[in-house]
């Protein structure tokens, strides 16, 4: 017997905005699936055959765009062979869960295909009625429900006493066995099988620390799914499973999986202890709240590996923090989250817009918080407008005022199928209630449609964005005339688009121009806006010739020899500022920007060695100099050309060419072309 474990799609929202068209292929986002590796390690002793299909690398780039992809989805899969299918499933991926699985049962009728993960668990009843294809649903906390599952299918028997699941009895009648009683102690459970994934270096790979989360916001449904039980994996364990990808993977990145990994104190810090000892050589990822954290807890966190936070914030305002019991002092979690960042960890926050009766008050405050992140330089703030996930406290109070508008960001399919799904979601709110909204106290709520993907184009749009709120201060009221604009601007250039208030950075771009145009800001800030524009194009430039791929290895070059021609690389441009950008930004981060003076400067962009975007200041001597580098001249003949040279930095040291083109070749500003001359 073969069992297959599937993921469910990802999106590549980097590619949603390329075109909607028959000959187009979609793009998704592989992942390395730990939930679905732990469920293969507890069924591996039972199946002859197990298998992980990331449907993600199937289906990216591979499958046309057409009436017909889920079924060649199925078809992808069939060619696996399963007895038992079992997909993963999540709130924003569940229809095509449903979809694949539907023409998957007609390719395979003898195919039993399981359901699993926390959108399952709370739709199992209304799922197996509505969606005959689908045979049984895990509820819960499946390592053991699956392993005893397989065991009875193989072997033909009665499934009545397997806990945890859903299923048809033989009338027909919908049948919920017993819930299974959580896992005690998670060390326990087998090590995931990581062998059942092709896990390279650079790959996004999980461990998990452990499970459930006892606070009790009223938005989330993952506290409620994990029973509000707080769950620990040994710091021992842990660091056995990092040490384990490190040594047999040689990944050197790991992102640890826990609701809220700071929960207990004295456990991060035996595990920060445990991983110091150890000397394992990786570095970690973790989320927490910024009221279970100080600053000795998070500078022992960053001496052991951690560099990135994720932090959730949720609402701006008082009341919004009382109403969703998140209760967070907002003061309190800027210090901390200042803090963090001071010990080189990299922060993400995240908050929310759009819950039910919020006021426009709170709205603004929120909004307000969020532009107060970008200023203080939080690299990435995640606004996203809340969704009533079933299984919420918050939907139970409020689902009955649910309403539907259809925009929310999704895998590009062809009009045909991006229709039935819609139709779909329409019949089943019990199902797909997170696609759906919660009213608000706003009369025109068009802003909030697009804000979850507005988020990360504004995080790297933040100086110009920041620059024109000197002039007004009205952060909400630039949110609503970007609503404006870019609907306006869809309908006249992507009338068959679905989403009618998402837009890329380069139409961004063009508002903050018409808006400087309309006397939306200074001078200076035009300057700013072809500072971000030049970093866009060049962003994209790189992407596209992979040189921001991982494919990069980021080694340093020999050191130039006069039998070597100098040549600037592809992927560097020069533009002389009116007003000193640079200087600008950094008052911008430090408050308010003040009076500018006209002082004009020159600025590099480039791609380094290890595929990162940097910038820099350089002066007249730099710009000649590479301009001298165009791969025709030796460093022999820009030396004759170019005594005494500075090197293109602030401090202007004065340097030989070759030293100074050393510099430049480490910085992957230039490339070396040989001499072909005989």
């Amino acid at each position: 017997m073969k069992i297959c474990l599937c993921t469910s799609p990802h999106l590549d929202h980097n590619f949603y905005y390329q075109a909607h068209s028959e000959d187009s292929r979609i793009v998704t986002l592989p992942f390395v699936p730990l939930g679905l590796l732990s469920l293969g390690a507890c069924v591996e002793t039972r199946c002859e055959k197990v298998e992980i299909i990331d449907l993600n690398k199937l289906v990216n780039g591979a499958v046309p765009n057409d009436q017909c992809f889920y079924r060649n989805v199925a078809a992808l899969i069939q060619r696996h062979g399963p007895d038992i299918l079992g997909f993963m499933t999540e709130a924003d991926s569940y229809h095509h869960v449903l979809a694949i699985s539907k023409e998957c049962k007609k390719l395979m009728p003898r195919t039993t295909i399981i359901l699993g993960g926390p959108h399952a668990s709370v739709t199992d009843y209304e799922t197996l009625r509505n969606f005959p294809f689908i045979d049984l649903i895990v509820r819960g906390e499946g390592e053991a429900s699956i392993a005893e599952l397989v065991e009875g299918i193989k072997g033909n028997k009665d499934i009545g006493s397997v806990n945890g699941i859903s299923y048809r009895s033989g009338n027909g009648d919908i049948t919920r066995n017993e819930d299974r009683p959580l896992i005690e102690d998670l060390d326990t459970l087998p090590v995931p099988a990581y062998h059942l994934y092709d896990i390279s270096p650079t790959d996004c790979v999980y461990v998990e620390a452990g499970r459930g989360c006892p606070h009790a916001c009223t938005f989330c449904f993952t506290a409620p799914y994990w029973k509000r039980q707080y769950r620990v994996k040994s710091p021992e364990r842990v660091i056995s499973e990092m040490a384990l990808l490190r040594e047999q993977y040689h990944v050197r990145h790991l992102n640890l999986v826990h609701d809220l990994f700071t929960t207990d104190r004295r456990w991060v810090r035996r595990f920060c202890s445990g991983i110091l000892e150890s000397n394992l050589g990786v570095t970690w990822t973790c989320s927490s709240r910024t009221d279970t954290v100080d600053g000795e807890l998070v500078g022992l966190m960053a001496r052991a590996g951690c560099k990135a936070i994720y932090y959730g914030l949720e609402a701006g305002s008082n009341e919004m923090q009382e109403t969703v019991k998140k209760r967070l002092d907002l003061q309190d979690a800027m210090d901390i989250i200042r803090l963090t960042m001071s010990h080189g960890i990299e922060v993400t926050v995240g908050i929310m817009l759009g819950f039910p009766r919020e006021s426009e008050a709170s709205i603004r405050e929120t909004t307000k918080l969020f532009f107060s992140l970008l200023r203080t330089g939080v690299p990435k703030v995640n606004v996203f407008r809340v969704c009533p996930f079933r299984g919420s406290p918050m939907h139970e109070n409020h689902k009955d005022t649910l309403y539907f508008d259809g925009h929310f960001l999704d895998l590009p399919l062809c009009r045909t199928l991006q229709r039935k799904n819609l139709g779909l979601m329409r019949r089943h709110p019990e199902i797909f209630s997170g696609y759906y909204r919660y009213k608000t106290q706003l009369d025109d709520e068009d802003f909030l449609k697009g804000i979850d993907e507005l988020s990360p184009i504004m995080g790297l749009l933040r100086y110009p964005i920041l620059a024109v709120l000197e002039g007004s201060g009205d952060e909400l009221g630039l949110l609503k005339e970007w609503a404006r604009w870019i609907h306006n601007h869809n309908r006249r250039h992507r009338p068959e688009g679905p989403l009618t208030h998402y837009g890329t950075v380069e139409e961004f771009l063009l508002f903050l121009k018409d808006m400087v145009k309309g006397g939306g800001g200074k001078e200076y800030v035009t300057d700013l806006i072809q500072y971000e524009t030049i970093k866009n194009e060049l962003r994209k430039a790189a992407a596209s010739a992979s040189v921001l791929s991982a494919g990069n290895s980021g080694k340093r070059g020999n050191v130039p020899k006069a039998v070597h021609f100098p040549k600037k690389s592809k992927h560097v441009r020069i533009k002389r500022f009116s007003y000193d950008v640079k200087g600008i930004i950094e008052r911008l981060r430090s408050g308010s920007i003040g009076d500018v003076d006209r002082k004009s400067c020159y600025v590099m962009f480039f791609v380094n060695g290890f595929g990162e975007l940097n910038t820099a200041k350089i002066n007249r001597h730099g710009v000649e100099l590479i301009g001298l580098c165009d791969g025709r001249l030796s460093i022999q003949d820009i030396a004759s050309k170019f005594v005494p040279l500075e090197t293109p930095s602030e401090n202007q040291v004065q340097e030989n060419p070759v030293n100074a083109v050393r510099k430049l070749r480490e910085m992957n500003v230039i490339e070396e072309k040989a001499n072909d001359l005989p």
